[in-house]
């Protein structure tokens, strides 16, 4: 027994014919029937019974259908399983914030990481810009907020901009007599 066999048992179930099966499963109905009669070879029993109207599954048709849709399923659940975790992020991350906004962004940052991917660890470091880029090159670090003094990045780094923010500096005009 097989899950191939399995999976056409119980389409032709579902479908409550060969015929529609093996159009629902594109193969060909020959085939299908000889998936069939081996698997009633190898349990030594009958598992459909076939009338001109269709099939509908013998008794003990009735109680591998339980096991093949339970099989199935725990088939489905185990892919699943698996297809999330390879794709679920994990581990530790350090993350580098100047220390103006660490008090502000931290606590909230460490909260909503904590809600949305609870199996990564993340790490705050305070640092300023300068320092922040050298942890984040060198490793010590996976990510950094830092302050650029020009318009274009670092290009060893993969980095997009966040925020700008202009800068002015003002002075009051004062009037000497």
């Amino acid at each position: 027994m097989n899950l191939r066999q399995l999976t056409y048992f119980i389409a032709i179930v579902e479908q409550g014919s060969f015929l529609k099966a093996a159009k629902v499963l594109r193969i060909a109905q020959p085939a299908l029937s000889q998936h069939i009669a081996n698997l009633e070879d190898e349990l030594g029993t009958h598992l459909l019974i076939r009338t001109p109207r269709g099939v509908t599954p013998t008794s003990a048709g009735e109680v591998l259908l339980m096991h093949a849709r339970k099989i199935s399923a725990q088939l489905k659940h185990a892919k699943d399983d698996v297809r999330l975790e390879a794709n679920t992020p994990k581990g530790d991350v350090a993350l580098v914030l100047p220390p103006m906004l660490s008090g502000y962004l931290a606590p909230r940052m460490v909260m909503r990481i904590g809600e949305l991917y609870p199996q990564i660890q993340l790490r705050i470091i305070e640092a300023r810009s300068l320092k922040s880029y050298t942890l984040v090159e060198s490793g010590r670090a996976d990510l950094g907020l830092i302050a650029s003094a020009s318009d274009t990045p670092p290009r060893q780094l993969h980095s997009f901009q966040l925020y700008q923010e202009p800068l002015f500096l003002s002075q009051k005009r004062l009037m000497l007599r």
